[in-house]
């Protein structure tokens, strides 16, 4: 099941993207929209995110579920 969030984040150090421009590094899906107040601020909202470690994680779990079950159905034949 994917997690979705919403990040809202402003940015006043001027030519730095906003805190969580940064965490699309870390996410699948960014959706984000910017705006820009003024040359020193700037407003972004990142939507619809789901995180890669979980996709990572559920990954592993169904390659290990794989594995389990091929290891039962040979066992099984034998």
């Amino acid at each position: 099941m994917a997690s979705y969030g919403l990040v809202f984040s402003i940015s006043d150090n001027y030519g730095e993207p906003p805190p969580a421009l940064k965490l699309s590094e870390l996410l699948t899906e960014v959706r984000y929209e910017l705006w820009y107040l003024n040359r020193n601020m700037c407003i972004a909202i990142v939507i619809a995110f789901q995180s890669t470690k979980t996709l990572s994680a559920k990954k592993r779990q169904e390659k290990y579920r794989r594995q389990t079950r091929s290891q039962s159905n040979s066992s099984f034949r034998d």
